[in-house]
């Protein structure tokens, strides 16, 4: 059965946070991007049917989003 409301003596501890090298995760997924775009731009017009546009301003986007979290982590 699901209760929607514990009693605050039923209230299980939080776990303790874990250590994580969260700039190194940005850093990782902002390159897979920049790679994705890479490929795209070599190779997009190259296959018989040419890629939407908007995949590469996704690729664009994507970096430009992990700059600004690497930015926000990185002060943290």
């Amino acid at each position: 059965m699901i209760r929607f409301r514990v009693k605050e003596q039923d209230r299980k501890p939080d776990p303790e946070p874990i250590e994580t090298n969260a700039a190194l995760a940005v850093i990782i997924f902002t390159a897979m991007w920049a790679v994705a775009l890479l490929l795209i731009l070599l190779f997009g017009q190259t296959l018989s049917k040419p890629l939407p546009d908007w995949w590469a301003l996704t690729c664009v986007f994507g970096i430009g989003l992990g700059i600004y979290g690497y930015l926000k982590v990185r002060g943290s």
